[in-house]
């Protein structure tokens, strides 16, 4: 048995990816694994990727695509933080230095993950909490100073 059961979709939030979509779906049903995807994202594009919510995706699938660019390769990488799945960026914007692939490489791509042909890249981010809300940031931290105050005390540990 390859090393994908069920794949995790995070889509770009205006781009219609759909065919992209179609790719991995039907490479999945050749393969009898399942495709997940955010309930909002899939029900936009009106695809056959099962919908669920975000944790139960990133508990469950096995490998998280993001279809999109950075901004959406980074939204995957926070979504992943924490759990098993390696992330797969396909590129189907103007700009993706983060993504790994273009969109003809998918269908290979997805076979070499299957057969256990592939490397992660470890990440890095910066967990920051702001009061009691605590952030993971993958690719940076902006601190803004708010109209009429003056200072800010910011604490950095390492």
């Amino acid at each position: 048995m390859g090393f994908i059961g069920t794949v995790g979709l995070v889509l770009h939030p205006e781009r219609t990816s759909a065919p992209t979509v179609e790719t991995v779906v039907r490479w999945s049903r050749a393969r009898g694994t399942k495709v997940l995807g955010l309930a909002a994202e899939v029900a936009r594009i009106g695809c056959e990727a099962i919908p669920v919510g975000a944790e139960e995706m990133t508990t469950s699938a096995d490998l998280l695509i993001s279809l999109g660019g950075d901004g959406t390769m980074l939204r995957t990488m926070r979504l992943a933080a924490g759990g098993h799945a390696p992330v797969l960026g396909v590129n189907v914007g103007r700009l993706g230095f983060l993504a790994e692939v273009d969109i003809p490489e998918l269908p290979a791509a997805l076979d070499a993950i299957d057969a256990h042909r592939f490397t992660v890249e470890v990440r890095s981010g910066v967990h920051a909490r702001f009061g009691t809300v605590e952030e993971t940031a993958l690719n940076d931290i902006v601190l803004l100073r708010s109209p009429g105050h003056r200072s800010a005390a910011v604490a950095v540990r390492v």
